[in-house]
């Protein structure tokens, strides 16, 4: 049986039933593991989804404006003596507008009560590995 002969159920767990009886026992470990990951996302609930991805989307912010705020700061203390006043200035005027916007993602973060690189994956993760 190819995949695409299967035929597209109503919900996960229908489809989920029907591989079972289809695939046999050979595939319903990983079956299992599918059905828990469902129910898992069954309790989600619309505001818990958006302010995951927000987490998410703030916590990608925050490593490229490290990244640029670390490439900044590199050039300017390796170069600072071929840089020119004007050059240093805007070096430094670069910096401190990145520092700005770190700024305010560690404010949205703590309003989210997401301080640092805490997700609802990575806590998830740790209580199902008992921690």
């Amino acid at each position: 049986m190819q995949l695409g002969e299967l035929q597209t159920w109503p919900d996960p767990a229908t489809a989920l039933e029907r591989l079972s009886q289809e695939l046999g026992a050979a595939f319903e470990t990983p079956l299992a593991r599918l059905r828990t990951l469902d129910e898992e996302n069954e309790r989600l609930t619309t505001e818990e989804v958006v302010r995951e991805l927000r987490v998410r989307t703030l916590e990608l912010r925050k490593v490229r404006l490290f990244r640029q705020h670390q490439a900044l700061d590199s050039v300017l203390r390796d170069e600072a003596d071929l840089l020119d006043p004007d050059e240093r200035h805007e070096y430094q005027r670069r910096l401190a507008h990145l520092a700005t916007n770190l700024g305010h993602v560690f404010d949205e973060q703590r309003q989210l009560g997401a301080i640092g690189s805490a997700s609802w994956s990575a806590r998830r993760g740790q209580e199902v590995l008992g921690g």
